[in-house]
């Protein structure tokens, strides 16, 4: 079956329906995109491995991932006969996009902010999240909350240490 669709919908679904509505079930045996916006299959490339100072080409240009010690990691490319540039340094590691602290601090931190009322925490798991929200203590599995548990304010701050390994000094956990 060939489907042209827009950003936005869901083939396994798509298939699960047309079981549904023929009586007799569906499923998705192998899913390949063609197209994605103006990238096609044609023109896709292979993914580039992330090995220090391993030489990679993608027919056009060469590639190599290097240490670094403030970045972590940088990118850098070598056009045919041209020497090595950087292109791209990034890390690995956990990341708080700074577009976003203006808008963090207000909510962290104004008196007109509901986000401040109370502690929020979230961790992901294989199964979904665990997460305190309002005072309650709930696991959620695709988007659905399938167990809660409220919480006093006792309970909040063992639960913070105990669940999420984190320290609750210093957080308002007061109802």
């Amino acid at each position: 079956m060939r489907v042209r669709c827009s950003k936005g919908t869901y083939i396994r679904t798509l298939c699960e329906d047309m079981g549904r509505r023929l009586g007799c079930g569906g499923c998705m045996e192998e899913l390949l995109r063609t197209r994605v916006g103006g990238f096609t299959l044609e023109n896709a490339r292979c993914p580039l491995r992330l090995e220090a100072d391993l030489v990679q080409s993608d027919g056009a240009c060469q590639y190599r991932y290097r240490r670094d010690p403030f970045y972590g990691w940088l990118q850098q490319q070598r056009l045919p006969g041209g020497p090595w540039t950087d292109v791209l340094g990034f890390t690995q590691e956990p990341q708080v996009d700074q577009d976003f602290a203006p808008i963090l601090f207000y909510f962290a931190h104004s008196p007109d902010s509901n986000m401040n009322q109370f502690a929020r925490v979230s961790r992901y798991t294989p199964q979904g999240i665990l997460a305190i929200r309002r005072h309650v203590l709930q696991e959620e599995v695709q988007g659905q909350v399938v167990s809660a548990q409220p919480l006093s304010p006792q309970e909040e701050g063992e639960a913070i240490r105990r669940v999420f390994h984190l320290d609750p000094t210093g957080i308002s956990l007061t109802p």
